[in-house]
C-alpha cells in the first residue's frame, strides 16, 4: 500500500497491514491473486524444506531388512577414516588411515589406504604407508605396497628384499587350492552378519542423508561380545534399507598384535553401482606380516 509524501506509518498500521499481506490478503483486489499465489508458493517451500517423515518401524525390524537389503546387494563403493592406538607390551603406537574402495558379490573387492603411524614411546619413529588391498574372492587378500616413507624404509626394505612399490604380495589365503569360479557371496553379506552382533541402545529417530531420509539409532555390542567394548551410530536409508554411514569407538579391544582403541567412520554409497575392483596381478609371494608389523608399529 502507497502512503503520501510525509505520511508517517504507526506501528498499528505496520502490524495489521503486513500481517495481511503475508497472509494472502490485499485490500485492494486487483492485488489479492498475486498476493494469495505467492503466499501459496512460500508454503508449499516450507513444506518441501519439512519433508515427509518415514514409515515408524521398530529398530529391530529396521536392522533385520538391512541385514538382508545387504544380502541381495550386487556392489557398492565405501570409504573409511578412523584412528587407533595401539598398545603391545611397553610400546604405544598411533595409527590415523583412510580408504576407499568397493567391494562386489562373490567377495571380490579392493582397498585403496593410507596409514600413518607413530610410535608414541620408544624410539619415537614415524612411517607413511600406501597402497591397495584386493581380494579376486576365494578367501584370497593380496597387499600391494605403493608409497613407503619415513624412519623405516630401510628395515621394510630389507624384509622385503628390496621391493617395497608395485608388486603384490599374497597377504591370506591359499592361491593352489581350487576356487569356485560361481558367485555364491553376497557383496554386503559380512556387514549384515556384522550388524547382526550388535543390540540398540536408543533409537535417535530419523534425518537426512544426501536428501534422502534415514532412521539413525545408537548401538552397541551384544552383551555376550561386551557392549563396553565396542558402541556406536548407524544410518540405514528408510526406502532401500541399505547402511549409508556408521561411527564406531573402540576401546581396549585384544588383538594379535596388542590392545586396540580408537574411533573409524564408514561411509557407503552407489549401491549396486560401484566401479570395478582392482584385481591383483602376479602369483604374489607370500607377504611378512608379522616382521613388517614388527618393524613400523
Amino acid at each position: 500500500m502507497e502512503y503520501p509524501a510525509g505520511t508517517q506509518r504507526s506501528y498499528t498500521q505496520y502490524s495489521i497491514l503486513d500481517t495481511a499481506y503475508f497472509f494472502g490478503y490485499s485490500p485492494f483486489p486487483m492485488f489479492q491473486t498475486r498476493f494469495i499465489v505467492g503466499g501459496s508458493i512460500l508454503f508449499a517451500f516450507a513444506l518441501v524444506g519439512c519433508g515427509n517423515p518415514p514409515p515408524q518401524l521398530k529398530p529391530e525390524e529396521v536392522l533385520r531388512r538391512t541385514v538382508i537389503a545387504g544380502r541381495m546387494l550386487d556392489s557398492v563403493a565405501i570409504s573409511a577414516t578412523g584412528s587407533m592406538k595401539l598398545i603391545s607390551g611397553a610400546q604405544t603406537s598411533s595409527i590415523v588411515m583412510s580408504a576407499t574402495g568397493v567391494i562386489h558379490a562373490g567377495s571380490v573387492w579392493s582397498l585403496g589406504f593410507r596409514s600413518i603411524m607413530n610410535r608414541i614411546s620408544s624410539t619415537g619413529n614415524s612411517n607413511d604407508i600406501g597402497g591397495t588391498l584386493s581380494s579376486p574372492g576365494g578367501g584370497l587378500t593380496y597387499l600391494r605396497l605403493e608409497s613407503v616413507s619415513g624412519q623405516d624404509v630401510t628395515a621394510v626394505q630389507e624384509i622385503l628384499s628390496g621391493s617395497t612399490v608395485g608388486q603384490w604380495w599374497l597377504l591370506s589365503g591359499d592361491p593352489s587350492k581350487p576356487r569356485s569360479t560361481a558367485v555364491t557371496t553376497p557383496a554386503l553379506d559380512d556387514i549384515g552378519t556384522f550388524l547382526s552382533a550388535f543390540a540398540i541402545l536408543k533409537d535417535e529417530g530419523w534425518t537426512s542423508i544426501d536428501g534422502r531420509n534415514v532412521y539413525h539409532f545408537t548401538v552397541a555390542a551384544r552383551p555376550e561380545l561386551d557392549s563396553q567394548q565396542l558402541t556406536g551410530e548407524v544410518w540405514i536409508d528408510a526406502e532401500t534399507f541399505y547402511l549409508v554411514r556408521a561411527v564406531w569407538e573402540i576401546k581396549n579391544i585384544p588383538s594379535p598384535i596388542g590392545l586396540i582403541s580408537g574411533n573409524a567412520t564408514l561411509v557407503l554409497r552407489d549401491q549396486n553401482h560401484a566401479q570395478d575392483a582392482v584385481i591383483a596381478t602376479g602369483s604374489g609371494a607370500k607377504f611378512p606380516l608379522k616382521s613388517f608389523l614388527g618393524i613400523v608399529l
